[in-house]
């Protein structure tokens, strides 16, 4: 009996732990609300958070290379355009004529990157004088191209007024850069007018270099045509001191006779007494007689008192020939009369 009791009272007590057990198993797994909204905060803060995923690092340009380049280009072209935009609103009133002028000079300054908007205007329907004015820009620029773009708007305007003011634009080109442009114009053109406007720019702004080139240009004729006879009388009337070298190595070596006789008469017309000079030594060292008629005939063509000087010490000087002699004084004459001596 007593072991009975005491197996039944062990039994119970088991049984308690198992139940207890059991409750604070429950009891465990149910989530206070406090607990929850807490829990959902968390995990809503957590979800917030940005992702920390590698990317690559962002190549930057480099801002001095766009302020020296991008920007100054950028900020050319805008000058250019709204230079264009103001011409093109202007009139041929002439209270308009300082403002054209001052646009003129803007857009000169900007060279070459000029040229497209030029040929926009020029192709586009504005008015004569704006036209005019866009055609003295390209010839103010003076460069191989602006010359040439503006010879290709002459060669093709259809417009007779236009194309007057185009030719007259001409005038203003001052720059020995549009020799090439200018000689090929002489080379191609038969406007008479436009050939003689030619002509006077290369006479204003010839060099020893364009010397060369219209010489080559001379050489690549092949008969005494008007092309020919364009590119003999532009070398004939070419002023500019430098190129006398250039003048009297054409004048001693040339073998075309038409050529050399050009070379001649530049010279001669320059009036300078270096070129006279030249012309004396020309004769002193030209050995084949029947050349020197052609010096004798320049040097008796001289007719600037800048080289009265000179023809005197050449007539002076009794150890010159003859003949040389009385070339300069047939020079002396006609500068002191104005008039050449009766034959």
């Amino acid at each position: 009996m007593k072991t009975r009791n005491l197996f039944l009272a062990a039994l119970a007590t088991l049984i308690a732990i198992l139940i207890l057990l059991i409750v604070m198993k429950l009891t465990s797994g149910v989530e206070k609300p406090e607990q929850r909204k807490t829990s959902e905060n968390a995990d809503v803060q957590k979800n917030a958070l940005p992702k920390t995923t590698k990317t690559p690092a962002k190549i930057t340009p480099n801002p001095a290379v766009l302020t020296t380049n991008d920007s100054s280009t950028f900020e050319r072209d805008a000058k250019i355009q709204r230079l264009i935009d103001e011409l093109s609103r202007l009139n041929a009133k002439q209270a308009m004529i300082a403002q054209t002028e001052g646009i003129i000079r803007e857009l000169c300054d900007s060279g070459d990157a000029v040229i497209p908007a030029i040929k926009k205007l020029l192709s586009s329907n504005a008015n004569t004088s704006v036209k005019s004015a866009a055609a003295r820009v390209l010839a103010q620029i003076g460069s191989a191209e602006s010359v040439e773009t503006l010879v290709n708007f002459i060669d093709s305007e259809s417009d007779p007024a236009c194309k007057d003011l185009y030719v007259r634009s001409i005038q203003a080109v001052d720059k020995a850069d549009a020799s090439p442009s200018l000689i090929r114009a002489l080379e191609s053109s038969k406007d008479v007018y436009l050939s003689s406007e030619v002509r006077q720019a290369i006479a204003r702004t010839g060099t020893e270099e364009t010397v060369k080139q219209l010489v080559d240009a001379c050489h690549g004729q092949n008969e005494m045509n008007a092309q020919m006879s364009n590119l003999l009388e532009a070398l004939s009337i070419i002023r500019q001191p430098e190129a006398i070298p250039s003048l009297s190595n054409t004048a001693a070596n040339d073998q075309n006779p038409q050529i050399r006789k050009s070379a001649l008469l530049a010279l001669a017309g320059m009036g300078y007494p270096n070129a006279t000079l030249a012309l004396a030594d020309l004769y002193r060292s030209e050995q084949n007689t029947d050349r020197k008629p052609l010096i004798l005939d320049a040097i008796s063509r001289i007719n600037s008192k800048d080289s009265l000087d000179c023809l005197h010490e050449i007539y002076n000087n009794k150890g010159n020939p003859a003949d040389m002699r009385n070339a300069a004084a047939r020079a002396i004459f006609t500068i002191k009369n104005g008039v050449p001596p009766a034959e």
